[in-house]
């Protein structure tokens, strides 16, 4: 039952995040706004610099009209927070959106 909801939750987050992405498409075409790449080139630098993240590969990054999405999995609170951290702290950045799991099982 508990995976249910997990992936319940999972799915309204994503629909929910489609949606924003949908307005943000509809603003700047396909290849998104002019300094979408750099923005997600920035914060995936950072998140490579920063070995308290996990892995490189673990945090994937799109922009998209200046909004950051973050997927992926890291193994706690933490890491996740300093992702969503780096994502805010990026020049030009408008908004973050978290989709990062904690797969606290991963290191067991």
């Amino acid at each position: 039952m508990r995976t249910i909801n997990v992936l319940a939750g999972v799915s309204c987050s994503l629909m929910l995040s489609a949606c924003a992405g949908f307005a943000e498409l509809r603003q700047c075409g396909f290849d998104g706004c002019g300094t979408d790449p750099r923005i997600a080139a920035e914060v995936r630098n950072e998140l490579t610099q920063r070995r308290s993240i996990g892995p490189p590969g673990y945090v994937y990054v799109q922009s998209l009209g200046g909004v950051v999405y973050l997927t992926g999995h890291v193994l706690t609170d933490t890491e996740r927070n300093a992702a969503v951290s780096i994502a805010r702290n990026t020049r030009g950045v408008q908004r973050v959106v978290d989709m990062v799991n904690v797969r606290a099982d991963e290191g067991a």
